[in-house]
């Protein structure tokens, strides 16, 4: 079993401490996130933070179904190949 390890991050210049498996991934995503904050924050300029957050989420939350439906796509592309594969080599 693997242990969480306990990681200090800075996100939109606060101080978090997170647990998860990985120190590097952690830190990655912390990362991601930051980036995401300051970016929508350069462009709306929110004064809530809570906003702010809440606005984020749901943008990374837009991302991550954009990508999920194109992983579908290319699933059903593959399974259509290789029906076609099938019924060329059979």
């Amino acid at each position: 079993m693997v242990k969480d390890e306990q990681t200090s991050v800075i996100i939109f210049g606060r101080s978090f401490d997170v647990s998860g498996s990985s120190k590097e991934n952690i830190r990655k995503y912390a990362e991601f996130v930051d980036q995401k904050l300051l970016e929508l924050n350069r462009n709306l300029r929110i004064d809530s933070m809570y906003n702010l957050a809440v606005l984020c989420s749901l943008n990374i939350t837009e991302e991550l179904f954009n990508e999920r439906e194109k992983v579908k796509d290319l699933n059903r592309k593959i399974s259509e190949l290789t029906h076609l594969f099938d019924d060329i080599v059979l």
